[in-house]
C-alpha cells in the first residue's frame, strides 16, 4: 500500500500558531535538536507539499514548516505594498513565537525572495540559506536565454492559478501542479495531492486570499553585487528538468556567494522536495552539519 500524506507526517505537530503580528499553520518535528530549518513553500502552495520531509529531517534538526501568508488556513491579512517584506516578516514571526534567536530557511521557487530579503535585512537572524528552483530575484549580469512560461499557451503561473481559482475543478487543479514536476513524471502528481490542494482552493478564505495574493504584483530584485555581501552559508538546489537552462542560473548564485554550494538533483523538477526527497533531505541535513553537499 502506498504512502499517504498522513502516513508520512505521523510523528509531526500540525497547528496553528499565534506570533505577534500573524496567525500561521506549520508542520513541525525535530524540537529536541538544537538547529532549527524552516521551510517555506512557493505561491500557490501550502505546508502538506512537505509531508516528505517534516519527519525525516525531524531526526536531527528541529523542522518546521510554513504555510505562507495567504494560502492554505495561515492568515490572509491585507495586502502591504511591500508584500516580500510581509512575507519575511511572518518568517521571523514564527520563529520568534517558536523561541528560536537563528535559523536555517529553505524557500522553494517564487518564495526564494523573501530569503534574499532576509539576508540583506535581518542576517543576524540566519544560520544558512537554501535557494531550491530559485535564485532569489538576483539579477545575472550575464543573463541566459529567457525561460518560457511554464504553462499551456505560454501562460504565466500566476495567470494559470487566477484561472483555477476560479474554477477549482480536480482537472483544473491536477493541470496547475504538472508544470511542478519534470514534464517525464506526471504520475508523482498523486490524487491524494490534487485533493487536497482542490480542498484548499475551494475554502473561501483560502479562495480570496490567493486571488488577492495572485492580483498583487510586488516586485523584489536584487544584484550579484549585493548577493556577494551575504555572508551566511548558501546551498543552490537545483533541476534538470530545461537542462542547463533549470542549472545555469543556480551555478551563477553559488558562485557569487561567498560561501555558496550548487546540487543538482537530477530527473526532478521545480518540486525536488516531493520527487526525490531522499536526496533533498540528506543534502540539508549535510548542509546544516556543515559538511559538503554531495
Amino acid at each position: 500500500m502506498a504512502a499517504t500524506i498522513w502516513t508520512e507526517l505521523l510523528g509531526a505537530e500540525v497547528k496553528v500558531i499565534q506570533g505577534e503580528q500573524y496567525r500561521s499553520r506549520i508542520l513541525e518535528a525535530g524540537r529536541e535538536h538544537p538547529e532549527t530549518v524552516i521551510l517555506t513553500h512557493a505561491g500557490g502552495g501550502h505546508v502538506e507539499a512537505y509531508a516528505r520531509n517534516v519527519v525525516p529531517l525531524g531526526r536531527h534538526v528541529h523542522v518546521v514548516a510554513i504555510e505562507m501568508l495567504w494560502h492554505g488556513l495561515s492568515e490572509a491579512p491585507p495586502i502591504r505594498e511591500d508584500r516580500i517584506a510581509q512575507e519575511s516578516e511572518q518568517v521571523l514571526d514564527v520563529v520568534d513565537a517558536l523561541g528560536v534567536d537563528r535559523a536555517w530557511i529553505v524557500g522553494h521557487g517564487s518564495g526564494g525572495v523573501v530569503l534574499t530579503w532576509l539576508a540583506l535585512n535581518h542576517p543576524e537572524r540566519l544560520n544558512g540559506l537554501v535557494y531550491q528552483t530559485t535564485i532569489g530575484g538576483m539579477k545575472l549580469n550575464t543573463p541566459g536565454p529567457a525561460a518560457p512560461p511554464p504553462g499551456p499557451g505560454g501562460r504565466s503561473f500566476a495567470e494559470l492559478t487566477l484561472d483555477t481559482l476560479a474554477n477549482p475543478t480536480l482537472d483544473a487543479v491536477r493541470a496547475r501542479l504538472l508544470p511542478a514536476v519534470h514534464p517525464r513524471h506526471p504520475e508523482r502528481i498523486t490524487d491524494e495531492m490534487v485533493a487536497i490542494r482542490q480542498a484548499h482552493y475551494r475554502n473561501p478564505t483560502t479562495n480570496e486570499g490567493m486571488a488577492r495574493y495572485y492580483r498583487h504584483h510586488a516586485a523584489y530584485s536584487t544584484t550579484e553585487e549585493q548577493m556577494a555581501g551575504v555572508q551566511v552559508p548558501v546551498l543552490a538546489l537545483a533541476n534538470d528538468s530545461r537542462g542547463d537552462a533549470s542549472i545555469a542560473p543556480a551555478r551563477r548564485l553559488a558562485e557569487v556567494a561567498p560561501t555558496g554550494q550548487l546540487k543538482v538533483v537530477p530527473d526532478t523538477g521545480n518540486w525536488i522536495h516531493w520527487e526525490a526527497p531522499d536526496e533533498f533531505n540528506e543534502a540539508i541535513r549535510q548542509f546544516v552539519a556543515g559538511e559538503p553537499v554531495s
